[in-house]
């Protein structure tokens, strides 16, 4: 059975505004962690296990309170029930950043999402006040674990319809033109798009597991 993704066509772990701020702040993430977020896609061997073992370990910031550990532990407990990870807390952080495997786990202001993106098996999740809720922080996690979108598998096809027709009317709508220069919407709907592309052979990493449409990472 196939179904539309036409729903909002961004019911991924990000809302529209969101995402508006995710872009808008990308150069300021850069600066700060010397990182580049161009796809939330997650490549093969870019998990956050250590290697050889289902063991994940993660550091929390100073930034981060009492109540959002509390939420992150809950949420590595989804994960532990009924897989073989497990998750261990560091209470310092290693004096070589650059060779951590693990999570980082900090706050922003404006968004909430885990950076993959050429980090090995280092991936910072940054969480943000409206995604106050255990699911929405194992999503991340999902993708710090390997995980790509749903809508991104390569069986997709088999299971959704990608209506593309709808990109240019549901973008504009979550546009204010007044706040973005044409060169900065062409990056953002850019960014848009790629929520929505297929990976390639290389990239994907679904473990066998057949597509779901109730998945957590849909």
């Amino acid at each position: 059975m196939r179904r539309s993704t036409t729903l909002l066509l961004f019911i991924v772990c990000i809302g529209a505004a969101t995402f508006v701020g995710t872009v808008a702040n990308e150069v300021k993430r850069e600066r700060e962690y010397g990182i580049n977020r161009h796809k939330r896609q997650v490549f093969k061997e870019y998990y956050a296990t250590v290697s050889g073992t289902d063991k994940v370990k993660y550091i929390f910031n100073t930034s981060v309170d009492e109540d959002w550990k509390k939420l992150f532990v809950e949420a590595t407990e989804l994960w532990e029930h009924g897989t073989c990870l497990y998750f261990e807390e560091l209470k310092e952080e290693p004096e070589k950043f650059s060779e951590f495997e693990g999570i980082f786990v900090t706050m922003d202001e404006d968004y909430n999402y885990c950076n993959t993106a050429n980090m090995g098996r280092r991936h910072i999740i940054f969480l943000e006040n409206s995604c106050g809720y255990a699911g929405g922080v194992a999503h991340e996690i999902g993708h710090a674990l390997g995980l790509p979108h749903s809508q991104n598998r390569r069986d997709r096809d088999n299971y959704i319809n990608i209506n593309e027709t709808f990109f240019n009317v549901s973008f504009e709508a979550m546009i204010d033109p007044p706040d973005f220069n044409e060169t900065m919407k062409m990056k953002l709907f850019d960014l848009y798009k790629q929520q929505y592309e297929e990976m390639n052979e290389t990239e994907e990493a679904n473990y066998n597991i057949p597509y779901d449409l109730g998945s957590l990472m849909q």
